[in-house]
């Protein structure tokens, strides 16, 4: 145990007088510590027992000194590495949400949540009132299409017979000519039907019913619950399709997030394990009993692609059939409909600090600064540094504290001896 005999002699008003004299010193550290420059300021061991730095050691012999009331540490260079639980969501890259043009009527879905469906199956039903003209229209309109299509496959065939009779009467380039004229009748034509096509297509959806059809080879991943929509009804999305053969897992951390700055906490290429959380895990830093974990890829680079507001990572899991296995043990269901309802997180370790020195959080005093009207201003930090039995007070500047640790940006070396009270 460190003691000291510069006061062992002192009277009680010599003691006032040292207590005084100590915090006239700490006054003066106070008003002057709002420039960034550091200070430093000298006691003894006694200064710093009065101070309530260490703890008094009065009436107390050396025999009868109990170890411990204060120790001596140094400065420890080292990098200071955070982790962080981040939510990892399953992405689809082909993905399309589906919807009914009418926005009132009677829906029938012929569809579940987890089914494949092929190109152009009958997904939904929307029945709607409707007025009598447009069946008038839409008569019609069939009606002028199968005319057209009759008049043109008749002239078609009808130019066809006129080139095959040039080949033995007319010359080669006037039968090419008679093909091309053909080519361009042929090409006019179908245009026409087209674009009737279209028009009888805008009408079929005003004559009551509504059909939506899979725009693609997928599975279904939303369906709408419900047997009618209406104006007022904003959430309108009847279904989703995703193409299930291609997946990513989505970890995204916005400009708000705690870890703005930290757009490098994965990399290209960085093999991440991500962890099953259950319903109950509310807390998202607990990653206490998971379920299932896999190893997945980083395969994008955002910040490379320019992105800032939003900084997002797709992550490809490294062996998709082991993947797929173990969700078939958890269930008979098609697999990646049980992974869209499974969550996941991923425990991400990042540097949060360059190397350099670092103290234990206990070692770090803090003291307000005040201005002219004795208004606190902010607030300044130091430590006490052994100096051969004396006490000196430094001001130091604090960067990141991460598990127990602070580091220091400045103010000490990597030599000092610092004084910390037990």
């Amino acid at each position: 145990m460190l003691s000291g005999d510069n006061c062992a002699g002192k009277t009680k008003k010599q003691l006032i007088r040292c207590a005084v004299l100590v915090l006239l010193c700490v006054m003066c550290f106070s008003m002057t510590g709002a420039c960034v420059v550091v200070t430093r300021q000298s006691y003894t061991f006694e200064d710093a027992v009065e101070a309530g730095v260490i703890s008094a050691q009065e009436n107390v012999s050396p025999d009868e000194q109990q170890p411990g009331e204060y120790s001596i540490v140094s400065p420890v260079i080292q990098e200071l590495i955070e982790s962080r639980s981040l939510q990892a969501l399953l992405f689809f890259p082909v993905e399309k949400d589906l919807f009914f043009d009418h926005t009132e009527g009677e829906v029938t879905v012929f569809v579940e949540e987890g089914q494949h469906v092929s190109r152009g199956d009958l997904l939904a039903t929307l029945c709607f009132d409707v007025d009598e003209r447009y069946y008038i229209d839409y008569d019609a309109a069939v009606a002028h299409l199968e005319r057209l299509e009759q008049e043109f496959s008749r002239e078609r065939t009808r130019r066809r017979n006129e080139i095959s009779r040039a080949r033995e009467e007319l010359p080669e380039q006037a039968v090419r000519l008679l093909e091309i004229e053909l080519q361009r009748y042929n090409f006019q034509s179908s245009l026409t039907v087209f674009e009737l096509e279209e028009e009888i297509s805008v009408l079929r959806k005003s004559l009551g019913t509504e059909e939506i059809t899979a725009p693609y080879d997928g599975m279904v991943f939303f369906v709408f619950e419900g047997d009618s929509i209406s104006l007022d009804n904003s959430a309108r999305r009847i279904m989703r399709i995703v193409d299930p053969s291609d997946f990513f897992f989505q970890i995204s951390i916005s400009a708000t997030h705690s870890l703005e700055t930290n757009y490098n906490i994965m990399g290209h290429g960085d093999i991440v394990t991500l962890i099953e959380r259950t319903e109950s895990d509310e807390n998202e830093a607990d990653l206490s009993a998971p379920r299932m974990e896999f190893e997945s890829r980083v395969v994008t680079d955002s910040w490379a692609a320019g992105q800032r507001q939003v900084i997002s990572f797709l992550l490809k899991p490294t062996d998709i059939d082991g993947l797929m296995d173990k969700l078939l043990e958890q269930s008979d269901d098609n697999p990646i409909h049980t992974l869209r309802n499974l969550r996941f997180s991923a425990l991400i370790e990042y540097l949060a600090t360059p190397k350099g020195i670092t103290l234990p959080v206990v070692a770090i005093h803090r003291e307000h600064t005040h201005g002219p009207n004795n208004q606190i201003t902010g607030e300044q930090h130091y430590v006490f540094i052994d100096l051969d039995g004396n006490v000196e007070k430094r001001s130091v500047i604090l960067g990141k504290t991460v598990g127990g640790y602070v580091h220091i940006v400045t103010g000490i070396d990597e030599d000092a001896k610092v004084v910390i009270q037990r």
